[in-house]
């Protein structure tokens, strides 16, 4: 019988003092979290593992994008010269590099 204020794992673990069972509540709780952790634990050394391939392509993307503005950014030093050049002349080349620095930008952001 649970004395009387005696509430959750405390009146349990009396409980079962009381009849002389050993309880181990903290411990079974603390084990099962620890074998939970444990994979997190360590590195991971398989080259083709889900996460190791997702980080992998993750950065691939980055460098992509970032090789998408640096041509993109290239585009608009051409533009630049070309409209300080002569920018009626070089009108229609100049909307065509404008519109080519747009497109890596999109496919750079998609």
């Amino acid at each position: 019988m649970i004395a009387a204020g005696h509430i959750g794992a405390n009146a349990s673990s009396r409980l079962h003092h009381s009849e002389g069972h050993r309880c181990n509540h903290h411990n079974s709780i603390q084990a099962s979290t620890t074998a939970s952790a444990t994979p997190w634990t360590g590195e991971i050394s398989n080259p083709d593992h889900l996460a190791a391939r997702a980080v992998r392509q993750a950065a691939e993307a980055i460098l992509a994008e970032k090789e998408w503005e640096r041509h993109a950014a290239q585009y608009d030093s051409l533009v630049a010269s070309l409209v300080s050049k002569d920018p009626d002349f070089h009108s229609e080349d100049v909307s065509a590099i404008l519109y080519a620095a747009h497109l890596l930008r999109t496919m750079a952001r998609t």
